[in-house]
């Protein structure tokens, strides 16, 4: 019998072997590695602002006679859009194992279980996310659950110091360090997670920059065992500001940091970055489904996601 339900604290050993068996790389790690790499999205908990009463807060299941063959995992959070205050359901790690990727769900016709649980899923927020680097997974949102594309693209900047500072700067060490109420709990909410956040502040106002740090390894032999730090932009407060004062701000959190920095296109305002120098720009996929009319996706951001809250499995062993 397959039956679809939510996450429970019983499934979570069926939910890390059903990894094991679909990724290879985590297929590669001990079960307790791989269960402390994914704890972060089966028990989160928002100290500041979190949905109750969600049938799949920390994702869906896929039951095969009581085993665990599918899950889709989800973030739920809130968001405020020009005075609504809308749920936004993010996507996340997906996994069916071959055999019950098309079941019979007692009509006589086969269905995907992927369709099936993204439907449901569908029905329980406002907005639904999926961020994907796997073009085979944006086609399947994109044509058969209709999601669109909020953001295609990923720049990435090198080192340039930029000099004439316009703007001062305040790194957050804690939580107390931000003034702001709503944004210090964000940055609460997180901090377990190893954000990091600096407020450039001018004549025009404030923006404060959400980011982490985060490691990348090189693709091609012999350089694979090599590793680049980056400081990965996972939300701001004001766009435009951004985009104006890109080079300042990045050469800000670059020289605190000594890292390289990337950031999605989104975060940059209309006229997007203003940088003197050439940037490299990789496809990215990030997609949505809303249910709310006029969704201004630029405050959907990198928070409450699996891109602050899953790192990289290796590093779990």
């Amino acid at each position: 019998m397959i039956e679809f339900t939510g996450f429970e604290e019983k499934h979570r050993d069926g939910v890390i072997s059903l990894m094991m068996r679909n990724y290879e790389s985590l297929g590669e790690l001990s079960p307790g590695a791989v269960g402390r790499w994914i704890d972060p999205l089966l028990s989160y908990r928002w100290e500041s602002d979190q949905p109750v009463n969600l049938p799949y807060k920390h994702g869906m299941v896929m039951l095969a006679d009581g085993v665990v063959t599918g899950f889709v995992g989800c973030v739920y959070s809130y968001v405020e859009d020009e005075g609504r205050r809308l749920s936004v359901c993010k996507t996340t790690t997906v996994a069916v194992d071959k055999e019950f990727r098309r079941f019979d769900p007692g009509t006589g016709k086969k269905e995907r279980a992927i369709e099936a649980m993204y439907r449901m899923i569908l029905d329980s927020a406002d907005i639904v996310t999926g961020d994907t680097p796997i073009d085979k997974m944006r086609v399947f949102l994109r044509d058969v659950m209709h999601f669109s594309d909020y953001d295609t693209k990923n720049y990435k900047f090198l080192t340039i110091p930029c000099f004439g500072r316009k703007l001062r700067y305040t790194f957050a060490e804690k939580p107390e360090d931000i003034s702001d109420e709503g944004i210090r709990a964000v940055y609460k909410d997180h901090a377990g997670y190893s954000l990091r956040c600096v407020r450039a502040s001018g004549e025009e106002g404030d923006c404060c920059v959400f980011y982490r740090i985060i490691k990348k390894k090189f693709r091609k032999k012999p350089f694979d065992k090599l590793k680049i730090t980056f400081a990965s932009v996972l939300d701001v407060t004001d766009h435009d500001m951004f985009g104006k004062y890109a080079h300042e701000i990045i050469w800000a959190i670059q020289k605190r940091e000594r890292a390289f920095l990337e950031a999605d296109s989104r975060y940059f305002g209309s006229g997007g970055p203003s940088y003197p120098f050439k940037y490299k720009t990789y496809e990215t996929y990030r997609m949505c489904f809303s249910g709310a009319e006029g969704v201004d996706t630029r405050r959907l951001g990198g928070l409450y996601s699996e891109l602050i809250m899953l790192g990289d499995p290796g590093e779990s062993r």
